[in-house]
Formats: C-alpha cells, sequence, structure tokens
C-alpha cells in the first residue's frame, strides 16, 4: 500500500514527461510525496530524546535529499527550519507539518543567514546549485564552493556547534574519474588533486566546475575543522542516490531506462555511475549524524555507498518486478556504458553512526522505475 502525504495539482500538465525532467518542474505544480507505508521503517534508528526541543536547520529542504531529511526529522519529532528558496513550495510538500516546520525563504547561498541560524542547535547543508537545470560556470562555482562557506562560517560564528554537508563520492578522484575504477579502495582520506588555484571559470564546464569546486569545498571544511575543534563537523560523501522521491517529480538517472538513451529506443541511457545508495539510506545517514559522538581533531568524512551496480543488472531486476515494461526496457543486445566499480570503504559511516543495515541497489532502482510509472500515469491521464 502507498500512501499521498502531498497531492497533485490536477491542473498542471506539459507536453513531454521527459523534457520536464530535464527542465525542472515549477514549484506550483507538483507536490506528491508517492511513498509505501514500509519505506520509513523509523523505529530502526532512534535520536535522542532532547532533540525534540532543538531546532535543526536544513537547507535546501525542498530538494532530492534536503526533502527526504525532513521527511525523517519530523517523523521523529524533531523541530527543522527549512532553508529554500520559496517558501510556498516548501509548504505545499509539507502541508501538515504545522509548528514543527519553520521556513525561512533565502534566494542564495550567498546572502544573509542570521535569521535561519537563530537558535539553532545543528545546521545540514545540503543545497546545491542547480548546474543540470542551466546554471553557468560561475552560479556552480557560487554556489557550491562560496555558498558553502558562506553559510559554514555564519554557523560558526553564530555558535552552532554541529555542522553537516553533504558532499559527493566525486570528491574522493579527479576529474578523469581514473580512480572510481579498477581495485584500489577509495577511503574517507582520499581527495581529487583539484586545488582552488586549479579552477578557471572561463574554460571549465558546469559539471566539472561542481566537481572541483565540491571537492576545495571539502579540503577548505577539512581545515576550518582543525581551526574551529569545538564544532563537530561532518562530511558525507554520498555515492548516486536513487530511490522514492519524496517532493516533485522522478530522476532522469532511472526514467532514461524506460524511456530510452541517447540512441534511441531500448538503449541504455549515457550515465556513467556504478556506485549507488538509496536516498532513504541518505537521509538517515545525515538524521543519525545529529547524535554520532564528535572526535576531537578528527574531521568526520563518510563514504554512504551501499554497493555497486550494473545496468544489465538494473534491467533484470526492473524486468523481474515489472515484466510488462518488457517491450520498453534496454534490448538484449544492447551495450551499456562502462561504470564506476572502485571499491569503497564505509566503515567510518558504520562504525561512527552504529549503522549496518542499507536497502538493497535493487529495491533502490524498482522503487525509483515505480515513481517513474505512477508520474506517468498521472500526466497522461
Amino acid at each position: 500500500m502507498f500512501v499521498s502525504l502531498v497531492r497533485i495539482d490536477a491542473n498542471f500538465s506539459f507536453s513531454s514527461l521527459s523534457d520536464s525532467f530535464q527542465q525542472g518542474i515549477p514549484a506550483k505544480a507538483l507536490r506528491y510525496v508517492w511513498l509505501p507505508q514500509e519505506a520509513y521503517p523509523l523505529e530502526e534508528f532512534q535520536v535522542l530524546g532532547n532533540r525534540g526541543h532543538e531546532r535543526q536547520s536544513v537547507t535546501g529542504a525542498t530538494g532530492f535529499i534536503g526533502s527526504h531529511i525532513v521527511y525523517q526529522l519530523l517523523a521523529k519529532k524533531i523541530k527543522v527550519r527549512a532553508v529554500v528558496r520559496s517558501a510556498a513550495k516548501m509548504k505545499s510538500i509539507f502541508p501538515d507539518a504545522g509548528a514543527e516546520l519553520d521556513i525561512v525563504e533565502l534566494h542564495s547561498l550567498l546572502d544573509d543567514h542570521d535569521e535561519a541560524l537563530k537558535g539553532v542547535s545543528a545546521v545540514i547543508h545540503t543545497a546545491l546549485p542547480a548546474f543540470f537545470k542551466g546554471a553557468n560556470t560561475e552560479e556552480t562555482f557560487k554556489g557550491a564552493y562560496e555558498g558553502t562557506l558562506n553559510i559554514v562560517n555564519q554557523a560558526i560564528a553564530t555558535g552552532v556547534k554541529k555542522i553537516i554537508v553533504t558532499g559527493t563520492a566525486m570528491n574522493l578522484f579527479n576529474s578523469n574519474f581514473e580512480g572510481a575504477y579498477g581495485t584500489k579502495v577509495l577511503t574517507d582520506k582520499d581527495f581529487g588533486s583539484v586545488e582552488l588555484k586549479d579552477i578557471n571559470l572561463a574554460e571549465m564546464e558546469p559539471f566539472a566546475m561542481y566537481q572541483a569546486a565540491k571537492t576545495v569545498a571539502d579540503k577548505k571544511l577539512r581545515d576550518l575543522s582543525h581551526k574551529h575543534p569545538n564544532v563537530d563537523f561532518t562530511m558525507r560523501e554520498r555515492s548516486r542516490d536513487l530511490g522514492l522521491w519524496a517532493n516533485s517529480a522522478p530522476t532522469p538517472f532511472v526514467y532514461g531506462l524506460i524511456a530510452g538513451g541517447p540512441d534511441g529506443p531500448n538503449t541504455y541511457p549515457a550515465l556513467n555511475p556504478g556506485h549507488v545508495v538509496d536516498i532513504r539510506d541518505v537521509a538517515k545517514a545525515h538524521v543519525l549524524a545529529l547524535d554520532a559522538p564528535a572526535v576531537a581533531g578528527r574531521y568526520k568524512r563518510m563514504i554512504i555507498n551501499t554497493s555497486t551496480f550494473k545496468w544489465k543488472d538494473a534491467v533484470e531486476a526492473i524486468r523481474k518486478a515489472h515484466p510488462e515494461l518488457e517491450e520498453r526496457l534496454p534490448s538484449a543486445d544492447a551495450v551499456p556504458p562502462a561504470q564506476t566499480d572502485a571499491p569503497m570503504d564505509t566503515s567510518s559511516a558504520s562504525e561512527v553512526l552504529e549503522w549496518k543495515e542499507r536497502i538493497p541497489w535493487e529495491a533502490s532502482m524498482v522503487a525509483a522505475i515505480e515513481v517513474c510509472l505512477e508520474h506517468e500515469r498521472r500526466f497522461k491521464a
């Protein structure tokens, strides 16, 4: 059984579901949370009771990761201050949150966060520049690097003692992705070699800029953690996240399996991530970090990854769960792209968070494709 926590706007329509994924869905259009009742076995993990009397700040709270974090916090009766670009969008996602959800509207990561930081005991920073929605190189750099440092430095100045930042596994290797393939184990001690002086706004593409900016921000946060040992810093280096959406629309990462790749129907999407983690586990790792003990002099950098997968195995998992999709899935002779497969050491997350169980990637893939199907049914109705 599935629970609709937020309803869809029946008056919304657009010509192409695929186009909508690429362009983003307007704030007023779609607010449908499609979650199985078993999607959040929240009794599996506990957050200390005193968190219920404090307020936690979550930036990017309407995004893929942020909305899941807010959902889990509210489900645990933890008060949230959501920092978002659109208060109306946030209210449409969580219309029944009441006083537990406080919303602060800021239009830039470079803005003054004084109001957003008042009275909060922790900051969970997930907000990202939307380079995939058309942000240029400069905007991407300002959001991923300058915006992150702006928020973190303001939080420190305000007296916040716990700061959790969403990173990416791309911080672990260079822009040529060489370290993402092969047998060498990636650990939380690994960083891409890029430095701030190497970043060239005039020459880099937005995606390369995103990786570079996130990596140098990661290194800067490490330095800040040593400079401010009284502040508990945690960096979450997550792999490719997928699964159920808690706010708006499915991800094209999975939709491409049934919509067709760049070579047409029944081909694979031209995407190379092979490391994957369920979005619910990504959110859970952030929530658990609220009560993870501080480690003196240590920058708590943790890799959040479930496993690696192959596109052909993903197709088989989807075909098994939904045989009616046979004609839409990549054909048997279709050739998938090479995928990242280097082993990742996730022991730090397991030990510090005392967290062992993760959602199998097959379940994440099927859940994500089911969201795609649900949206197709609604938009074509």
